[in-house]
């Protein structure tokens, strides 16, 4: 049974190693913009920690999580997140997002956290096996891949949206305090009519 006590989850709370993890702030928001509720099916691609897919389960009680990921060392972090809160409903998938994909159809929500490359092939396979009505959300970095996505979405009929956040930490510097800068993230979303 998977433990609702609370639905946001602190970075410290995760299993951690040098695998990217999509920060609290910045998770908070790409999940309240995924929009999810109770039984949908949501894809998390590039599940890196699990950080996403772990915290939008809590959101899904009937739903279900599809985490994607290749690398080896982030399998067995999402596997270790997914036993420490007691996550049911969400399923590892461990290979290359462009060839996991073409066996997921009818989804409910899509989230973009690391694409690389493949970003062009999984927005167009987006397009066509998320349900009317779902939704994307992607996190990017790279201006690159802000361009990119925006460019292949709007190609494929979407009317994209996007937020540029950019967050600052307090933290102590000898007997003062000082904000310290988090990577800045575009955060873009897109409906399927």
């Amino acid at each position: 049974m998977m433990n609702n006590n609370y639905l946001n989850i602190e970075d410290r709370d995760f299993i951690r190693g040098e695998v990217p993890m999509t920060k609290e702030e910045i998770r908070e928001l790409s999940i309240a913009k995924l929009k999810l509720k109770d039984e949908l099916t949501l894809v998390d691609i590039g599940a890196g920690t699990g950080s996403v897919s772990v915290q939008a389960s809590r959101y899904l009680p009937s739903g279900k999580v599809l985490a994607i990921e290749k690398k080896d060392e982030a399998i067995k972090l999402i596997h270790e997140n997914c036993k420490k809160f007691g996550c049911s409903n969400i399923e590892v998938i461990k290979g290359q997002a462009e060839e996991i994909i073409r066996q997921i159809y009818d989804v409910d929500r899509i989230f973009i956290g690391g694409a690389g490359k493949e970003l062009a092939a999984i927005l167009s396979w987006a397009s066509q096996v998320l349900k009317p009505g779902g939704r994307i959300v992607i996190n990017a970095i790279l201006l690159e891949t802000y361009q990119d996505a925006m460019k292949v979405l709007n190609d494929k009929g979407f009317n994209p949206s996007s937020i540029s956040v950019d967050i600052k930490r307090l933290k102590r510097l000898g007997t003062g305090h000082y904000y310290s800068p988090l990577n800045p993230v575009h955060i873009i979303w897109a409906d399927k009519e």
